[in-house]
Order: C-alpha cells, then structure tokens, then sequence
C-alpha cells in the first residue's frame, strides 16, 4: 500500500493514508516493485541499483524531519501510524509517519546485501529500518537473524525477543508466523549455547504458533538424539 502524509489534528501526529486508485503511477513504487521482483531472482546487485536514488531521496525526508525535531516513522497501515502516535506522545514530540516506500525499500536493500553477504551493511540497514518501524517484528526476525549468523549473538537474542513481545500486536501484521519465527531463532542460539532444555522450550512453543514447521520439528529431534548420546 503506497502511503501519503495528513496531519491528524490533537494528535500532533502525521500519518499515513492510501493513494487513490485513479492516482497517477508512483515512480518510486514502480522502482520498489521492480526491486521485489529481482530480489525474487536473486539479481542482488541489480536491486541495490534500482533502490539506490529512491532510498537516498526518502533517508533525505527523513533527516529534513529530524532535524525539525519531529520522531519520524514509515507504517504499513494506518493502525500503525497510530500506534506510534503514542510512541511520540509518550517522549513529548511530533510524529512524522512516512508511509510503507521506506520500509519496503529498505527491507529489499537488506535482503540484497545478505545475498552479496555483505552482512554488516544488511545490519546496518536493518538497524536503520526498525528504528524506523520500531513495532513491525517481522523486521527484527530480520535483524535477529542477520546478527546471529555475524557472531553478535546477544544482539541476536534482544532482537528475536522484542519481535516476540510486538508479533501479537493488532495492526503491525506478522503475527503467529513471526513469533514462531523469532522462537526458532532463540532455539538455534540455546542449542548453539548447549543449553538442550531452553532449546527445546522454544521449539516447542514455537510450534504453537506455526505447527508444520519442518525446522522445529527436525531441531527437537535433534535434541532428542543429542541427549541419547
């Protein structure tokens, strides 16, 4: 959903609200779109091409806007905005939400430098979008992982929990399908640590929420042959 901006009066609060369908095309999510589908074909190098003068124009807006002073956000819904509204309410400023273009640029930037392995500037950029989405835990699955697989694994582990604690939140999107996610990343840092009951708690809760997963399954098992032997 391509997102505008509206002030929200009493809020202090600008927000995010659809583009019409009649609207004329959006070349930046033209070029966002082209990018998904070359993520897709893994044409790594081609995406960071393609993104490169789109998330330079948006990280532009975004610094105007801090140095105004404002909390700047990008949301995928409205709900969303809303809830950083309370964000920015709660330190006293103004909130700016930028729309989804940032989010969704950033986040295929992210999956191309991991394709290159170029893992720590995935992470940096993965920084950079949840500090922008700060409530969206799919992205700090992301981020969980990419700090796990580069050594940082207490990062990892803070960054698989705060997706945990925002995965059920109404609005936010995710879900059951990244709190289980963020759950098997934990149990693959517990089994790493040979801490086999922590592993298999987090496995198996992670079950709850997405039952068919093959890699908790086959983790379980594996813990299950590890204290046989």
């Amino acid at each position: 959903m391509r997102l505008g901006r509206i002030f929200v009066a009493g809020l202090g609060l600008v927000i995010a609200c659809p583009a019409h369908a009649g609207d004329a095309p959006d070349p930046r999510q033209q070029a966002i779109d082209k990018a998904g589908e070359l993520a897709a074909q893994h044409k790594a190098a081609e995406v960071l091409t393609i993104l490169q003068p789109v998330i330079a124009d948006l990280e532009k807006t975004v610094a105007d806007d801090r140095s105004k002073g404002n909390l700047v956000f990008c949301a995928s819904s409205t709900t969303e905005a809303i809830f950083y509204g309370g964000l920015a309410a709660q330190q006293k400023k103004s909130g700016i939400v930028l729309g989804s273009q940032i989010c969704e640029a950033l986040f295929l930037k992210a999956f191309a430098l991991t394709d290159l392995q170029q893992g720590g500037e995935a992470i940096a950029t993965l920084e950079e979008l949840t500090a922008l989405a700060p409530y969206q835990a799919h992205y700090f699955v992301e981020l969980g992982f990419a700090y796990r697989v580069n050594g940082q694994t207490e990062k990892a582990r803070a960054a698989y929990q705060h997706a945990i604690d925002f995965s059920a939140l109404a609005g936010t999107g995710g879900g059951y399908r990244d709190r289980a996610a963020a759950l098997r990343g934990i149990g693959y840092i517990l089994t790493d640590q040979h801490d086999l009951d922590g592993a298999q708690k987090a496995y198996g809760e992670s079950l709850k929420y997405d039952p068919d997963s093959t890699i908790a399954k086959s983790e379980l098992k594996f813990i299950e042959n590890a204290r046989r032997k």
